[in-house]
C-alpha cells in the first residue's frame, strides 16, 4: 500500500517581536533544521513575524 500521507512534525513557531514560542504539530516541510526541546519533545523551530501574542486582534482571515 501506497504511503499518502505526509510527514507530521512537532512545531515550535516562534514570534521574533515577543520572544515566545507557539508550540504545535503541522504537515509544514521543514527547511529549518533548528530544533529546540520542550517537554522531552524536539520541536522544529519556524520563525514567524506576528502571532496573537505580538498582535492582540490577529487571525487568519
Amino acid at each position: 500500500m501506497k504511503n499518502i500521507h505526509p510527514k507530521y512534525n512537532k512545531i515550535a513557531f516562534y514570534d521574533i517581536n515577543v520572544k515566545k514560542y507557539i508550540y504545535t504539530r503541522s504537515c509544514i516541510d521543514i527547511n529549518n533544521k533548528k530544533t529546540i526541546f520542550y517537554k522531552n519533545n524536539k520541536y522544529y523551530i519556524i520563525n514567524i513575524d506576528i502571532s496573537f501574542y505580538s498582535h492582540k486582534f490577529f487571525n487568519t482571515k
